[in-house]
């Protein structure tokens, strides 16, 4: 079975400068949420403790994420592909199992 190909993502879309521009703003978004997570949790103490803390957890939790991202727009920048969805490699082990199958 063949995928159209906006559904297989092969080559980088993005040039490279772009590609690392996003890595940038994406690890600093992550050391953005780490920080104002600490911010937020001892101004957002009021009534509510609990809500505090969970609103300040909620903002924090986005530092993985902004960091994983940064990472991928990384190796993507590099030019590595180990994250692409299917690679040549796994592509004609799909093929071969297809065509076992039919």
């Amino acid at each position: 079975m063949r995928f159209p190909p906006s559904v297989v993502w092969r080559k980088a879309n993005m040039n490279t400068k772009m590609s690392h521009d996003l890595s940038k703003w994406f690890f600093l978004g992550g050391i953005a949420s780490i920080l104002t997570s600490l911010l937020v949790w001892p101004w957002s103490q009021g009534d509510a403790p609990a809500h505090g803390e969970r609103f300040s957890l909620f903002i924090g939790l986005w530092a993985p994420t902004f960091c994983l991202l940064s990472e991928r727009f990384a190796r993507l920048a590099a030019g590595r592909r180990e994250y692409a969805y299917l690679n040549t490699e796994a592509e004609e082990t799909s093929k071969n199992a297809m065509g076992e199958i039919l």
